[in-house]
């Protein structure tokens, strides 16, 4: 009665442990446990002789424990990919830039009747905008790629942030871009 909620955690997955099971069934396991037991259940798991099947939104979890994802994307669709859900995501996010940039020629053809002039203000951030994306999603990748090898779940945690951050920078770029690629040069 007198344990917390991840020391009940714990303890029910030590007694489930020592049973020495051949498939373990883990649903985000690596919520409400603390970084040394976590670095206990991936130690446990990489040496692990059976089948592990856990959902997780944890990349850095999933990235230690899994050689091959299943992806459900929606709509009774599922992908399957072998690798670390780190690559995956890289993957697939480049997979879809060059649709996104066929995305932005359509729009500029199809907004080309009725174009104005930008202000000489709008003409300067249109002038420096594509750099600015570019060195956005270098900071992106940066922190991406830091986020990869690092082992401390606090600064995992710093790194998550900054990351929403840079891609919601970047997202804001790209519908600013849009606006300006609308005017007359």
């Amino acid at each position: 009665r007198k344990l917390s909620g991840g020391e009940k955690r714990r303890l029910y997955l030590l007694q489930l442990l020592m049973t020495q099971p051949n498939v373990l069934l883990l649903d985000e396991p690596t919520n409400d446990l603390d970084i040394e037991t976590l670095t206990i259940l991936e130690d446990y798991l990489a040496h692990f002789n059976g089948a592990v099947i856990t959902v997780s939104h944890d990349r850095y979890f999933l990235d230690k424990v899994t050689e091959q994802l299943l992806i459900f994307n929606g709509n009774g669709k599922i992908d399957t990919y072998f690798g670390s859900a780190s690559d995956y995501f890289i993957q697939s996010k480049e997979k879809l830039k060059p649709k996104e940039e066929k995305e932005h020629v359509i729009k500029k053809k199809t907004t080309n009747k009725a174009k104005k002039k930008r202000t000489y203000m709008e003409q300067k951030e249109w002038e420096t905008i594509e750099e600015e994306i570019e060195r956005l999603e270098k900071q992106q990748a940066t922190i991406q790629d830091e986020m990869n090898h690092e082992l401390d779940y606090v600064k995992l945690g710093d790194l998550q942030k900054a990351l929403e951050e840079v891609t919601q920078h970047i997202d804001e770029k790209w519908e600013r871009y849009e606006y300006l690629a609308q005017f007359d040069d």
